[in-house]
């Protein structure tokens, strides 16, 4: 048994306590939102029986995502990230328990408000969380194992949350998942308290700014960001206006001056409009065309997990390979064999590997895609640019979606699946704008002064 104690004192969970925090942090607080996935909507049917107001709590976790991820990208680079991860979860829990006073059709509003809340709140998590991994860990080998874990842990959850959600809300009504899902949220924030900066993220320079005032102030919190969000408080609304503008432009102008994110981000829009498209059609596809009840739809969602539990194996090697070209291409490769299966070859059985295959080639691209943002992004502007690569995925996802929806009637859902298919495989194509290799220690230059850049448009929170 000493030999097990020593392997699993090694694993960087417990080896880097700030870091195992983390990580379960995440694990809870992802479990207990995932309860909720299954949950929601067949409580909103039920409550209502009405399919549009069941759509709309789709709607209402994706839409503050989209337009809050700029401003909580500004944020996570300027507050204290630690607080700003406590606070959210603090605020989720709370929206979260606004679900249990909705019990009549006429206050299904309450669920949407609460729903609303909770991706307001957690908006601000993910750019706070992509900042702290890397100073947790640092930016070498360790980042990829630490990635490799957290894909992992998302992984299990897609496979067993979603499906006791639902067994929870049979066994003890909507309630009883309801407030699991709170408790996790405070337990998360918890954990959070008690992770201690290392000294090398003690202090760093405030973001630059072309605009910045003789008066600014880079006083360093305890995660290493400004004390002082903005000069003064008694500054008018147009000068703090100014200033999150001018940051959102920093924070894009450093995220085009880096080839490889760029490109990244232009493969994993396309990859991501095809999914969403494709993601849209798939519960007619498996009900008319392959015949088989909708309670079978849950092996294939247990079927995707799998293949995103595998992922952190896969995409942990991945993202610790320097051939960055070849090794996108050859995930892109996977994931076009993966949907083409999945949708051209007509059976069931067949589809519960094809869908494991996709989740194993899209869980390591998205962990390599992670690894590489955290590596290169400068940290001054990481929550900016991790901001501005979930807003623009989560509009490419939404418009897949939406395409589809309004295109299958005319064209027919084979034909639109397999455009679909196309633009994934198009990211296969941008991808050879990549760097052949990159060096594992290599850093995204420092943000250009804020006036020389557009200000461009800036989506896994808890």
């Amino acid at each position: 048994m000493r030999w097990l104690a020593s392997t699993i004192r090694k694993v960087i969970i417990c080896r880097n306590r700030p870091f195992g925090l983390l990580w379960t942090s995440q694990l809870l607080s992802n479990g207990g939102n995932w309860l909720l996935q299954v949950a929601v909507p067949v409580y909103v049917f039920r409550l209502t029986r009405s399919s549009t107001d069941t759509g709309l709590t789709v709607v209402a976790e994706l839409v503050p995502l989209l337009f809050l991820g700029p401003v909580a990208g500004v944020l996570a680079d300027r507050w204290p990230r630690l607080r700003i991860m406590i606070s959210t979860n603090v605020v989720c829990a709370g929206a979260v328990s606004l679900l249990m006073l909705a019990t009549r059709p006429g206050q299904v509003w309450l669920v949407l408000l609460a729903v609303v809340a909770e991706n307001c709140s957690a908006a601000f998590f993910g750019p706070s969380y992509q900042g702290v991994v890397p100073a947790l860990v640092g930016r070498q080998g360790e980042l990829a194992a630490a990635n490799a874990w957290s894909a992992a842990a998302g992984g299990a959850v897609r496979l067993t949350c979603a499906p006791l959600g639902g067994a929870l809300y049979a066994v003890g009504g909507f309630r009883l998942p309801v407030a699991i899902d709170a408790g996790t949220y405070l337990a998360a924030a918890l954990l959070v308290c008690l992770i201690r900066m290392p000294p090398r993220a003690a202090t760093r320079p405030a973001p630059a700014r072309s605009d910045a005032r003789p008066d600014a102030r880079s006083d360093a919190g305890p995660a290493g960001q400004s004390a002082t969000p903005w000069s003064s408080s008694g500054d008018a609304v147009s000068a703090r206006l100014t200033d999150v503008v001018a940051d959102l432009r920093a924070g894009v102008a450093a995220l085009l001056a880096d080839r490889a994110l760029t490109v990244l981000l232009a493969v994993s829009a396309l990859f991501l409009l095809g999914n969403g498209a494709c993601s849209a059609l798939l519960v007619p596809y498996v009900v008319s065309t392959l015949g088989v009840r909708a309670a079978s739809i849950g092996g294939l969602y247990s079927a995707l997990g799998v293949g995103y539990v595998l992922s952190s194996y896969v995409g942990r090697c991945a993202a610790s390979s320097q051939r960055l070209r070849a090794t996108v291409m050859g995930l892109i490769g996977l994931l076009v064999l993966s949907f083409a299966g999945l949708f051209d070859v007509h059976h069931f059985a067949t589809a519960l590997i094809f869908i494991a295959l996709m989740g194993l080639g899209g869980g390591s691209f998205l962990l390599l895609e992670q690894t590489i943002l955290q590596r290169r992004a400068p940290d001054q502007v990481i929550g900016r640019i991790s901001s501005a690569y979930s807003t623009v995925v989560m509009a490419a996802t939404l418009a897949g979606a939406l395409l589809a929806s309004l295109t299958v009637s005319w064209i027919g859902r084979p034909a639109a699946l397999n455009v679909a298919i196309a633009v994934i495989a198009s990211g296969g194509l941008v991808a050879t704008l990549l760097p052949a290799r990159v060096s594992m220690d290599s850093a995204a230059p420092s943000p250009p002064a804020a006036t020389t850049a557009p200000l461009g448009a800036a989506s896994a929170g808890s």
